[in-house]
């Protein structure tokens, strides 16, 4: 009996030394945990989104308009002067007895065509101060212009705004996540209530999302289809300056292709403070430095083909091994291009087809899942080379492997 009892303690020790031993292994052994990009954005780095020049100078759609207070001529019939700039002083058509009281900040603004079922263009001129008070017309001084003022603009109230400083998603790279918020872009417009065909980085847009659906700072991305089965093709990101009551303006923070009437705008939702829904804090990747962005990995494509030889992927595949070979995190982003011959969806077809070639390679050989690898095709758009030449366009035909890693 005693001797069952030595025997059984030391099979309990021994067994309880061997689970120690093993917990204590495991807990010394690395765990790779990727980055889960389907949440992740990379960032661009934090700047000036909303300026004042942008609240202020823009413009607004509203399908209501109160414009009873006006610009009118100088204080003397004989100083007809009817255009003023910043430091000018103008008088209105309202004082004392409509309730204007000195010190009061106002909006000077110009009401334009009406645009379709939306409401009536509105032009943001400057900001003007109360300084004179009479009972029927009262005087105010031109703080800021930023469009010269003319007889017969309106004025409103100022409303408070801060400059707005922010990171703001490198669309190009970033993955996108699937909305139900969207609309379509109904006009662009310049310095002039005039439609256009067509507007680039910094210029402003209407998009047919109203103020509750945005709200000043959201983020929209831009894009549009060429064919049944392809990707759409991103033109741009903006960032939503005046949300109105039955559309938005925008301003077009990056393009890399003009944005027209008619392509369709999507809310990207800010993702800076999220998190997901085990509590788990989302991976900002670049920006503010939580993940380190490899130098590129360039897989070389010959022309019309979507399969690269051999040797070139093995040469891909021990890059990639050295650089995740003593990370904790990291993500693989693919992008694919083609040159500029051919068609504009013949060429995002076959940039699609190299991404997913270099995805199915890289799952198979490092035994990832369909989820670890995001992939973006660009066909011959974002290209890092002209295609003015052979040489250029020859290296515009690959994929580009992103290790995100830390």
């Amino acid at each position: 009996m005693k001797k069952t009892i030595i025997v059984l303690l030391f099979f309990i020790m021994t067994n309880c030394m061997a689970l120690y031993c093993q917990d204590n292994a495991n807990s010394e052994k690395p765990t790779i945990t990727k980055y889960n990009i389907k949440i992740a954005y990379i960032y661009e780095k934090k700047s000036l989104l909303i300026a004042n020049s942008d609240f202020y100078g823009s413009y607004t759609i509203e399908d209501k308009v109160n414009d009873k207070i006006k610009v009118k001529a100088g204080l003397k019939s004989s100083d007809g002067k009817e255009l003023f700039s910043t430091g000018d002083i103008f008088y209105i058509n309202q004082g004392s007895k409509s309730g204007i009281k000195e010190g009061t900040v106002y909006t000077v603004k110009k009401k334009g065509n009406k645009i379709s079922k939306y409401g009536y263009y509105i032009q943001d001129k400057a900001i003007a101060k109360v300084t004179k008070v009479y009972p029927e017309i009262a005087g105010l001084k031109i703080i800021k212009s930023y469009r010269p003022v003319r007889v017969g603009d309106f004025l409103e109230p100022t409303k408070k705004f801060e400059q707005l400083r922010k990171y703001i998603p490198d669309y190009e790279r970033s993955n996108i996540l699937e909305t139900e918020i969207k609309g379509k872009v109904i006009h662009q417009n310049l310095d002039t209530n005039a439609q256009r065909d067509l507007a680039g980085d910094q210029n402003y847009v209407a998009v047919s999302m109203n103020k509750s659906m945005l709200k000043q700072g959201d983020y929209i991305l831009f894009y549009r289809n060429i064919g049944e089965g392809l990707p759409p093709i991103i033109s741009g990101i903006g960032i939503v300056i005046h949300p109105c009551n039955k559309c938005s303006i925008v301003k077009i923070h990056r393009c890399n292709s003009p944005i027209e009437k008619g392509n369709t705008a999507v809310l990207i939702k800010d993702m800076i403070e999220e998190k997901t829904e085990n509590n788990e804090i989302v991976p900002l990747l670049g920006g503010k430095g939580k993940g380190k962005t490899t130098n590129d990995i360039r897989v070389q494509f010959i022309i019309d083909k979507y399969k690269a030889d051999d040797k070139e992927m093995e040469r891909v595949l021990s890059k990639i091994k050295e650089l995740i070979k003593d990370k904790k995190e990291y993500a693989i982003m693919l992008r694919g291009y083609s040159c500029s011959i051919g068609s504009e969806k013949y060429n995002l077809k076959l940039s699609k087809q190299r991404a997913d070639f270099v995805k199915d390679f890289l799952m198979k050989k490092l035994k990832l899942k369909n989820n670890d690898i995001e992939t973006k095709f660009f066909g011959e758009k974002e290209n890092n080379y002209s295609n003015d030449n052979e040489a250029a366009r020859r290296k515009n035909r690959s994929v580009i492997i992103q290790v995100i890693a830390k």
